[in-house]
């Protein structure tokens, strides 16, 4: 079941949806996460996980500029020309729904876990090779 195709409009399997499912399907009369979790451990399974990965068109074109990067990397480390690599990676931003209590003689700091989008936009990574010094910025 968990490695069958998932529900309609939902992204993934969870346990708590196997539960239902299993239920649904009558597997069983019920059963609880807990019971869930230790058969999918059992049995080395995680449905939750997903390989993902995007290959482009490997013509001609693109052999010859994957060449170029490649053919950078290979160079000695110079000062002078450094080799930053950057990536892009799209998330969400949250905001505290309620503000959070401070900390107080005998007390320890609270914070409410409910928490809302506040904007979404990507997230910037670069790496510069010679220094393997690592900067990120958000926008």
């Amino acid at each position: 079941m968990v490695y069958s195709p998932h529900p309609h409009g939902i992204a993934r399997w969870s346990v708590r949806l196997i539960a239902a499912e299993a239920v649904k399907r009558k597997l069983v009369p019920q059963v609880g996460r807990k019971t869930i979790c230790i058969l999918l451990q059992s049995h080395e399974l995680k449905p939750w996980r997903e390989k993902m990965w995007c290959v482009a068109g490997l013509d001609e074109v693109h052999i010859t500029r994957m060449d170029d990067v490649l053919r950078i990397y290979e160079k000695p480390i110079s000062w002078s020309e450094p080799v930053v690599c950057v990536d892009e990676k799209p998330v969400v931003l949250h905001a505290d729904v309620r503000p959070s209590r401070p900390v107080r003689p005998g007390r320890i700091a609270r914070r409410d876990c409910s928490i809302r989008a506040a904007r979404d936009g990507p997230t910037y990574s670069a790496v510069s090779i010679g220094s393997a010094a690592l900067y990120q910025a958000t926008w």
